[in-house]
C-alpha cells in the first residue's frame, strides 16, 4: 500500500499492481523544480566509497548514457552506467510522477556480464522530485535474478521510502548542499536500510548504510 506519497507516483504504480493512497498528501513539486535526479544524457558522478569490509575508501563513477531500448522488451529507459574498479553496473531506468524506477540492471566483471536483474512491476530506486517529510511510499515488487550460468532465482521485495528532513545542510568533497533526507528500508531483507542525502539539480550527494558513499565532483549535462 501507498501512504503519505505523492499521489502521481502512486497513481502511475497503482496501475501496475500497487495499493491505494491516504491521507491526502500534497503533490511533488512542478516540473523542473527540486531535481532529485537529473537524467540528463551526460551528467556525470564521482563518489568517495568507504566500505567496512576493505582497507581503503575507492572511487566509482556514475555516467548517464541516454535513452535506450531496454534489452528483451520494447519500452525504452535512460541507460546509467555505474563503474567501480572490480565491477560495472548498467541500469536501466525509468523517470515517472516524481521517482526513478529500476526496469533493468546488468552486472558485469571483467567485461564479462554475470547477472541480469529485471522488476515486476519496476522497483523504486530514488525520488526524482521533493516530497514533504513524513511522506511514506511502499512497494511490493518481484525480482528475477537471471545468472551466467542460466541459473535464475525469483523473490518478492518489499521497499519504503520515507522523507525524513529538508533543508539539510550536507558537506562533502564536492562541497556543501541543502538536501532532502530520505530513509529507505527493505521490509523484505534485514541489514539493508540506507539513508540517502538529494540535492536538487545534482541528485545524491551522501548515502550511509552497508557503505557510505560521498559526492567528489558532480558534472551536468552538457
Amino acid at each position: 500500500m501507498f501512504r503519505r506519497l505523492l499521489p502521481l507516483a502512486a497513481a502511475a504504480l497503482a496501475a501496475c499492481g500497487g495499493g491505494a493512497i491516504t491521507n491526502d498528501p500534497q503533490p511533488p513539486a512542478p516540473p523542473g523544480e527540486k531535481n532529485l535526479a537529473p537524467l540528463a544524457t551526460g551528467a556525470r558522478w564521482s563518489y568517495r566509497v568507504t566500505d567496512p569490509l576493505l582497507d581503503a575508501p575507492f572511487e566509482k563513477t556514475v555516467e548517464v548514457v541516454g535513452p535506450q531500448q531496454v534489452p528483451g522488451s520494447t519500452e525504452s529507459a535512460v541507460l546509467v552506467v555505474d563503474t567501480e574498479p572490480t565491477q560495472e553496473e548498467r541500469g536501466w531506468l525509468v523517470e515517472k510522477d516524481g521517482f526513478v524506477l529500476r526496469a533493468r540492471e546488468e552486472d558485469r566483471k571483467a567485461g564479462l556480464l554475470v547477472r541480469t536483474t529485471t522488476w515486476s512491476p519496476s522497483a523504486p530506486k530514488t525520488l526524482s522530485a521533493s516530497a514533504p517529510v513524513g511522506s511514506v511510499y511502499e512497494a511490493t515488487v518481484l525480482e528475477h535474478e537471471e545468472h551466467a550460468d542460466g541459473t535464475f532465482t525469483e523473490k518478492n521485495q518489499t521497499y519504503r521510502f520515507t522523507v525524513i528532513a529538508k533543508d539539510v545542510q550536507v558537506t562533502v568533497p564536492a562541497g556543501t548542499f541543502t538536501c532532502l533526507q530520505v530513509a529507505r528500508v527493505r521490509l523484505d531483507k534485514v541489514g539493508s536500510d540506507r539513508t540517502y542525502w538529494l540535492a536538487p539539480n545534482v541528485g545524491k550527494v551522501r548515502e550511509e548504510g552497508e557503505r557510505t558513499e560521498e559526492l567528489v565532483q558532480y558534472t551536468p549535462a552538457p
